[in-house]
């Protein structure tokens, strides 16, 4: 049987993922990762209420922002699961 890895663990491998693909601000970060779809979540403020989005499909990232400040950011297809 597999061990089951820390959060501590998956939370560095979410982020270095994601910092392959994004320039991430230094700072605390809030991470949810949504494995049926392989959607990562980063929350870059304290509950972000986002009021627009702008996608950049090419590289699979969703920018939300609150008014001009971006608030959040979506990865998709994080490990490539769906990619052809």
């Amino acid at each position: 049987m597999a061990k089951r890895r820390p959060v501590e663990d998956q939370e560095e491998e979410l982020l270095r993922l994601a910092r392959e693909r994004v320039d991430l601000p230094a700072g605390d970060l809030r991470l949810k990762y949504q494995s049926d779809a392989d959607i990562l979540w980063i929350g870059l403020t304290e509950n972000p209420n986002p009021t627009r989005s702008e996608d950049d499909m090419e590289r699979g990232l969703v920018y939300n922002y609150e008014g001009s400040t971006l608030v959040s950011i979506e990865l998709l297809d994080l490990y490539g699961v769906f990619a052809s």
